[in-house]
């Protein structure tokens, strides 16, 4: 940033340069792998650790990214790192 510049502008700048960085890469085929709420892929998603979840909807999706993952075609350039549920049942009463 230049010395004066406002957060504000410096934010709105490097904005506008990530668009413009990632239209072309997607103007070349890049696309991001399918992130929070897919179903987990070990094609496309490293896990990097398993959540435990208690609704058999989210066993096996992702819940969170910690960094985005893309592929060219069906070419993977990078996974996404992902956290995965894993269902485990309710602890009943002893």
């Amino acid at each position: 940033a230049r010395k004066g510049a406002s957060m504000v502008d410096t934010i709105t700048g490097l904005d506008i340069v990530h668009r413009q960085f990632m239209s072309s890469f997607e103007k070349l085929g890049l696309e991001e792998v399918p992130g929070e709420g897919a179903r987990f892929d070990p094609k496309l998603h490293e896990a990097l650790t398993m959540m435990p979840v208690t609704d058999p909807a989210l066993d096996d999706i992702v819940l969170e990214v910690f960094s985005g993952g893309y592929r060219i075609g069906n070419r993977l350039i990078a996974p996404a790192r992902v956290v995965v549920g894993q269902l485990q049942e309710p602890v009943g009463e002893a």
